[in-house]
């Protein structure tokens, strides 16, 4: 390497001192004068060089190809597996539909009997705004792993909509702000346009589905409102769902036991 040769000079200056062929002032103006040099200079030009020999061994070759592999499966990975379907328009997309229903099922989570009681027929369409995506640390984020914050109607095609930051909290909350008070005031609320929902995967095909929901996307859900209940060691633990698209705060947001999943696409 070009470094070792600058070193290698210094090395000799310095044994000439030792040996008192040159005396300090001598090496001083010696060492001066060849770390300003061109060989100098060329030896820490080469030294940083990449040696694109090495480029062509096949362990760089191999591991280039995974860096490469990898890259592309990131980008592509949430995109594998979608199903589409079609509407006319994304900025015309209608409230969500429910229909009362009976019914129930359940789930097993680890050695955990989850109840699942049926409200109301499901389906929901929109703009996702927000997600969260909860480590499988306990029992309720193994059943619910995502939060979904979505939105529709008339908004998603106001000019303004992209002023509003959603956030979903990792709390079960999702929160929403914007500085634009004066067009907040002139259409008086966004209540009523947006939901959180608390998305409960009916199948291992779902659950690979809902994780692979991005802010921004376009999507179809459909399944059932429901009410659940568990119990553990710890307690007895309820979730409720709400049923209007207009409460707010503690009890607003939708359980949702998802039993399909699509992403949109405009004709």
């Amino acid at each position: 390497m070009n470094s070792e040769k600058n070193k290698e000079k210094i090395i000799e200056l310095l044994m000439k001192l030792e040996r008192k062929e040159i005396d300090q002032d001598t090496f001083n103006k010696e060492y001066d004068k060849f770390v300003k040099s061109e060989e100098y200079a060329n030896n820490v030009k080469e030294a940083n060089k990449i040696d694109l020999s090495d480029l062509k061994k096949p362990w760089c070759i191999f591991f280039i190809v995974l860096a490469i592999l990898l890259i592309v499966y990131s980008f592509t990975y949430p995109y594998i597996g979608r199903e589409y379907t079609t509407i006319k328009d994304f900025n015309n997309i209608d409230q969500p539909i429910q229909i009362e229903t009976e019914g129930s099922t359940t789930l097993k989570i680890d050695k955990t009997k989850i109840n699942i009681n049926y409200l109301y027929e499901y389906d929901l369409k929109g703009k996702v705004v927000a997600t969260y995506h909860y480590l499988p640390t306990k029992t309720a984020n193994k059943l619910s792993p995502v939060d979904m914050g979505i939105a529709w109607g008339y908004i998603l095609n106001d000019e303004n909509f992209d002023s509003i930051k959603w956030n979903e909290t990792g709390s079960r909350y999702l929160t929403w702000y914007t500085k634009n008070t004066k067009w907040l005031n002139e259409i008086g609320s966004i209540e009523g346009l947006y939901s959180n929902n608390h998305l409960i995967p009916s199948d291992k095909k779902i659950r690979k589905q809902i994780k692979k929901i991005k802010t921004g996307d376009y999507v179809e859900l459909k399944g059932y409102l429901v009410n659940v209940y568990w119990q553990t060691s710890a307690g007895d633990y309820y979730w409720e769902s709400s049923t209007t698209r207009t409460d707010t705060g503690d009890g607003a947001c939708e359980v949702f036991y998802v039993t399909e999943v699509k992403w949109l696409k405009e004709e």
